[in-house]
């Protein structure tokens, strides 16, 4: 794995690395902030986006350390500062892709303890427990004032709170 590494250092970094005169520290910066904006792209359903910068990310990781050492620019700091950035970014988009799935998660699972109380108790109660057409208007204001990130936050809460509301209230009546 480490020779594959090597090669691709060699044959798609290392010539770019020659030729720049910036900081790898900066570089790292830049690799942190691309992976911001791979966080914010799933959010916002762009996965496509969220590939690339991912990828961008990913590419001046290497950039960063083969700069520093064409350069003879490492040192204590940039190890510390890459390996953090690293952290970071690996925080940032694994955190995205959970919460991403955690609102699917549980909303679909409040919606099927809905049916089972509705089954258990040959009630509508699920009708009294829906959050469906709040979840419909927090997903319009968040396209129409561009803050579909907020809402997808709000969505994810509002799922969970929805979930443990149904738990509840099957255990208080079943």
């Amino acid at each position: 794995m480490q020779d594959l590494k090597q090669k691709i250092e060699r044959i798609f970094v290392l010539p770019f690395a020659k030729d720049l005169n910036v900081s790898p520290n900066v570089i790292t910066l830049f690799s942190v902030i691309a992976m911001a904006f791979a966080f914010a792209f799933v959010f916002r359903y762009d996965l496509y986006l969220a590939a690339l910068f991912t990828f961008i990310s990913g590419y001046l990781d290497l950039l960063d350390g083969t700069t520093a050492k064409y350069h003879k620019k490492t040192s204590k700091f940039g190890v510390f500062l890459d390996r953090l950035g690293d952290r970071v970014s690996d925080i940032l988009i694994i955190s995205a892709v959970i919460l991403a799935g955690l609102v699917l998660i549980f909303v679909v699972l409040s919606s099927y303890v809905s049916a089972i109380l509705e089954a258990q108790t040959k009630t509508r109660i699920g009708e009294r427990l829906s959050l469906r057409g709040l979840r419909i208007m927090i997903i319009v204001l968040g396209l129409a004032f561009n803050y579909i990130t907020f809402a997808f936050y709000v969505l994810a809460i509002l799922a969970v709170f929805a979930f443990v509301e149904r738990f509840y209230t099957a255990r208080k009546i079943l």
